[in-house]
């Protein structure tokens, strides 16, 4: 039997601010994916060395990547990859560290392969934004809740998109 990849239906809400420990790259729009695969190394790199610091970094969740596009054509992109820490948590072995105001945005739950998530995952949420008559902000952001691995039907990701006022 076959599995498909699922999208909840969307929804509008303010998401609360959190405390970031990230690394960030410019990177062109087209290339986040490659970007991404060569960044994550790194972050899990520095909050691994960072938790057994003398102020140990602890996450008070999932892997979050943030990302903006820096121009309306999407050729440039700014790709942050990182974790929800403690409040007071400093910025430890190349890690900067950030508080992320709150976010509106437009959301949705997908489960499943990674090579479909923007085919199927991305398209359903501006799908909702464009529904629900919004107009969408160059900020993005994925809560990587559960990954298994790139193929697997099981991975779990929250994708939200900023709201212009």
């Amino acid at each position: 039997m076959a599995t498909e990849n699922i999208v909840s239906p969307g929804r509008v809400q303010t998401v609360p601010a959190f405390r970031y420990f990230f690394m960030r790259v410019e990177t062109p729009g087209a290339e986040i994916g490659t970007a991404f695969g060569q960044l994550l190394p790194q972050v899990f790199a520095a909050k691994d060395a960072a938790a057994k610091g003398a102020i140990p970094v602890e996450t008070t969740g999932p892997l979050v990547t943030i990302y903006r596009y820096l121009d309306d054509a999407r050729e440039t992109a700014t790709l942050e990859i990182g974790f929800p820490v403690k409040a007071g948590t400093p910025a430890s072995h190349g890690a900067e560290v950030r508080d992320v105001p709150p976010f509106r945005c437009a959301n949705l739950i997908y489960w499943g392969d990674i090579p479909h998530i923007e085919q199927v995952g991305y398209r359903a949420l501006e799908d909702a934004v464009i529904q629900a008559g919004l107009h969408g902000s160059p900020e993005y952001r994925e809560w990587h809740h559960y990954v298994e691995d790139d193929l697997s039907p099981n991975n779990v990701f929250v994708l939200q998109r900023g709201l212009q006022d």
